[in-house]
């Protein structure tokens, strides 16, 4: 019921492969109790998803935000090579 507390990927994470409330599938893996794979952010508002910050400010990203600017938002500084290549 409260799975999302075990911060493991397919429950409480998500990464900026796919834009808000994409509607493709997401993609997880599990290897040796590491998880990875594209899992978009979700949510149940109309028109995009509130999205905690660094800073610990939240703010709301529309579904149709460019996929280039929503990656971008997802580093820390920008050109971060991915520690997982898939």
């Amino acid at each position: 019921m409260f799975s999302w507390v075990d911060g493991t990927y397919s429950y409480g994470l998500y990464d900026h492969h796919y834009t808000p409330n994409a509607k493709l599938f997401d993609c997880i893996t599990v290897n040796n109790s590491l998880s990875l794979g594209w899992k978009g952010a979700r949510s149940r508002h109309s028109g995009g998803a509130n999205v905690l910050f660094g800073d610990g400010s939240v703010h709301f990203a529309k579904d149709s935000i460019d996929s280039s600017t929503w990656a971008a938002v997802g580093t820390r500084a920008g050109g971060e090579t991915n520690a997982f290549p898939f």
